[in-house]
């Protein structure tokens, strides 16, 4: 049985377990400052594509962004309505004519198909202010690692690689460019008790080690062996 759309993320936000709307944690905020560090948000138009249980929109309006979302389940479309955030599906965006500063896809686009993903590529770049830039994490591709995410959801579609989706660009004309590939940024809670945040932080360093001594190894850079990636892309 081939599953329609609507039907594919029937129960998605229960199957997540997600209660809280529009909040983030300790922990999210220190992610969240440390991805985009250095990235003035105060007075930026930041669109969120997949925003999820808001937490990212959440983050970067109090720091005093004007902020807007895209997402394609309707439980989260109606938590953002109730919340007062500006939110619509993806087919509404051309409508909009939203113009962005800051657009961000965490975890989104290996729910896509291939067509999907060129109709959302090319939204983007038709809503990408110059001088902005789009920052999108997924499951890697690359690393045999990233399979843990990549298979972890049945709605995983596309299996992707930053070479992959600089090829994608090129081969459909849209005008974007990868402007840099890197690791996500790792955190450590310090809100927690402390054995946490040495385990934590001592999982963190040996992680570092081994994925740094197998690239040295094997030749290649040392953001192909963690479980997700960064992309962050600007105006082609």
């Amino acid at each position: 049985m081939i599953l329609q759309e609507d039907q594919l993320y029937e129960n998605y936000k229960a199957w997540k377990n997600q209660t809280c709307f529009f909040q983030y944690t300790h922990e999210e905020a220190l992610y969240y400052s440390k991805e985009f560090k250095g990235i003035l948000f105060k007075g930026k138009n930041v669109v969120e594509v997949g925003f999820g249980n808001g937490s990212f929109l959440s983050w970067a309006r109090d720091r005093g962004a004007h902020v807007s979302g895209v997402e394609i389940i309707e439980d989260y479309l109606s938590e953002a309505q109730a919340a007062g955030y500006e939110a619509c599906k993806p087919d509404e965006l051309q409508a909009l004519n939203w113009k962005a500063d800051i657009i961000v896809a965490f975890d989104v686009f290996e729910h896509l198909t291939e067509e999907q993903l060129k109709l959302y590529l090319f939204a983007i770049s038709k809503m990408m202010r110059k001088g902005g830039l789009a920052l999108l994490r997924f499951p890697n591709g690359l690393s045999p690692f990233g399979r843990f995410h990549q298979h972890a959801d049945f709605t995983h579609i596309s299996t992707l690689t930053p070479q992959k989706l600089g090829q994608f660009l090129l081969h459909f004309n849209i005008p974007l460019r990868i402007g840099k590939i890197r690791r996500p940024a790792k955190v450590v809670d310090t809100g927690r008790n402390l054995i946490y945040i040495m385990g934590r932080s001592l999982q963190l360093q040996l992680r570092s080690a081994l994925f740094l001594f197998m690239g040295k190894i094997i030749g290649i850079p040392i953001y192909a062996f963690d479980l997700n990636i960064i992309v962050i892309m600007n105006k082609g």
